[in-house]
């Protein structure tokens, strides 16, 4: 399939912005002339839209306000990046606890968009955003698509979407209007449970021809799958998959690219859309340097907790915000010519680690997967659940026709649980995907 023609495309976007009163494409713009800037010049940006963004806060919005009086701390007294770092950071929790507080006095609440997240916790958190910080996101995702090679205008197909998004919103005539016009094939992912499912899923894969495709890792995993075991192919591939919302392991990798193409992997989140992005050379992922300010913490180990702040939304302000995701390493600049920074890798998130009965932290799934990559792909997905205050289940669904001694696997795993939980191995058929489409590594079903 041919990209739409460039121009027929900026239209289509400018012509959004002007009935939606975003700047989508101001953002976008911005974007790609900053990719190429000195670090210098970009760090100096950074800080100056800190700034303007602390002052706000400072004055309008009330839990910032107290944060510095507490503090004993006035905007004008953060200098640097390292005085910023010594700011208190925000949690799930300030933000369940007090969301009104959280909302400026500038904010006119009819105005703003709603959003809410669950993530892996279960625990539903609300917030805001207004029509900046929607733009500034928004763009930062098609910027992310443009650095893995997708011009704009490329065909799109959406592996996505739980029952409430395909129902209430896809359903919508404006929201098909301009799925159409845009040329984007959307697929429901929750509704992949069964190989009449997949199969139809795929099919409709197979009509594009080319193209770029989104989805959640694990719904096209599971779909890789499925093809794998039916001998099915996709004939041409896609010309890049952009996987998200979810951590991209290698054997998923490998099974995704066998079957549909090669894979960009995205990071971002409900609440800060489009943080990072793998480009085409595909090592590393650069951080939207001029949209956020990404910092890491110690976790455990090697792993790194992500503390990420939000330079655009003004209505509800996201400074210093544990996301709850997890990260390692750090690279040099990329051979591409991008000179946003680059981490390695997004290791999942926090709630991927399950509390000890000592009160400690364990990164099972960081762990868990290290252990167990030679065996991959044999072990085509695992899940470990925590069943009891002091025992774990790793449960595995493996090939049909693969044989592996799960007693052998049991006693590799043990000596990475350093006796703090008894551990169990069975041997699954499949795992349901959730409601969303997603599927989980790690469950406690104590709670």
């Amino acid at each position: 399939m041919k990209a739409m023609n460039y121009y027929p495309y900026l239209g289509l976007r400018l012509l959004e912005d002007l009935a939606k009163g975003e700047t989508v494409t101001k953002h976008f713009f911005r974007l790609r002339k900053m990719k190429y800037a000195d670090p210098e010049i970009i760090n100096k940006y950074k800080f100056e839209a800190l700034k303007r963004l602390l002052n706000h806060a400072y004055l309008n919005v009330p839990l910032y306000r107290d944060m510095f009086a507490k503090e004993d701390c006035h905007p004008e007294d953060i200098k640097s990046f390292e005085d910023f770092a010594g700011l208190p950071s925000l949690t799930r929790e300030d933000i369940q606890s007090h969301t009104k507080d959280l909302l400026s006095a500038t904010a006119d609440v009819k105005t703003l968009r709603a959003g809410n997240s669950s993530g892996t916790t279960g625990r539903r958190l609300n917030f805001y955003y207004d029509a900046q910080a929607a733009s500034a996101g928004r763009a930062a995702v098609l910027t992310g698509w443009e650095m893995a090679g997708k011009c704009l205008g490329d065909p799109l197909t959406i592996l996505w979407g739980n029952k409430f998004v395909v129902d209430e919103q896809w359903s919508k005539f404006g929201s098909r209007l301009k799925a159409r016009l845009y040329r984007n094939t959307r697929i429901p992912a929750y509704l992949l449970t069964n190989e009449t499912q997949l199969r139809a899923a795929f099919n409709i894969m197979v009509k594009q021809r080319g193209g770029f495709l989104q989805s959640y890792t694990s719904a096209l995993y599971a779909l890789s799958l499925h093809a794998q075991k039916h001998g099915l192919a996709v004939d041409p591939k896609f010309d890049g998959i952009f996987t998200t919302a979810e951590t991209l392991f290698p054997h998923q990798k490998e099974a995704i690219e066998e079957v549909f193409g090669p894979v960009y992997d995205g990071y971002g989140s409900h609440e800060i859309l489009g943080i990072a992005y793998q480009c085409q050379e595909r090592r590393g992922y650069h951080v939207l340097d001029p949209n956020v300010i990404f910092e890491t913490e110690d976790f455990t180990g090697d792993l790194k907790e992500i503390v990420i702040t939000d330079l655009w939304n003004y209505a509800f302000p996201f400074i210093r915000y544990r996301i709850g995701d997890l990260s390692s390493g750090e690279l040099s600049p990329c051979p591409c010519g991008c000179t946003w920074r680059r981490i390695e890798r997004i290791e999942g998130r926090v709630t991927d680690a399950l509390f000890t009965p000592q009160g400690g932290i364990f990164p099972i799934t960081a762990i868990g997967f290290r252990v167990m990559r030679p065996y991959c792909p044999p072990i085509q997905q695992y899940q470990l659940a925590k069943v009891a205050p002091n025992k774990v289940i790793l449960r595995l669904q493996i090939k049909e026709d693969e044989h592996l001694d799960l007693n052998m696997i049991e006693s590799l795993m043990e000596p990475n649980f350093q006796g703090i939980w008894e551990l169990e191995v069975v041997r699954v058929d499949k795992f349901e995907a959730g409601p969303s489409g997603k599927h989980k590594v790690v469950v406690d079903e104590t709670v």
